[in-house]
């Protein structure tokens, strides 16, 4: 990343569970490996939220370590 052209923010996550609502699932239609395969898109889907709030996190963290430098040479310089 860089600080004079900082990428794009990332669209904003949006859960959609596949069924409506709980009651509509019958569990003697879906076979292991659908809710398998459902329980794996859950987990990347959680990674990937966390991964977008460190990124989040670490660019605040920067730009803030940056403001502090800029007005710390400021008072140098008007001492």
């Amino acid at each position: 990343m860089s600080f004079l052209f900082p990428t794009p923010k990332p669209k904003k996550f949006e859960y959609k569970p596949r069924f409506s609502s709980k009651e509509d699932i019958d569990l003697s239609d879906l076979d292991e490996r659908e809710l398998e395969r459902e329980r794996l898109r859950r987990e990347l889907d959680q990674k990937w939220k966390r991964k977008i709030k460190a990124r989040k996190r670490t660019s605040i963290n920067i730009w803030s370590a940056l403001i502090v430098l800029l007005l710390l040479l400021l008072v140098i310089i008007f001492l």
